[in-house]
């Protein structure tokens, strides 16, 4: 049992520190406002007019900007490379808008 418990600690990530896990989220937040920004001032849309257009939009600019943040804290880094875990990022993008599309227009 305690040397279950050890193992799983060594899997473990390492932890990242409090500056470090501020400067990651703050990076989020600024591109979420920066894709709000710029749906609302160049492509003169928002959420209330053009929901849909506005959120494809956000999806496109904040996609990049989190895969590339949290793919830098991957779980096992001897096992999954930088890029590898980019990939992976890549790929869940249609898994998961397709499972919330699938959930959306199941009959209850």
């Amino acid at each position: 049992m305690e040397m279950e418990k050890k193992e799983m600690a060594s899997k473990s990530s390492t932890p990242i520190s409090i500056p470090e896990a501020f400067f990651l989220h703050l990076i989020s937040a600024l591109g979420l406002a920066l894709a709000f920004w710029i749906a609302h001032y160049i492509f003169s849309t928002d959420l209330i007019s053009d929901p849909s257009r506005t959120l494809f939009f956000i999806l496109v600019v904040q996609s990049p900007i989190v895969i590339l943040l949290y793919s830098r804290y991957r779980t096992d880094r001897h096992q999954c490379s930088y890029l590898k875990a980019v990939a992976r990022g890549l790929l869940g993008l249609p898994t998961g808008r397709n499972s919330q599309i699938s959930r959306s227009t199941r009959p209850e």
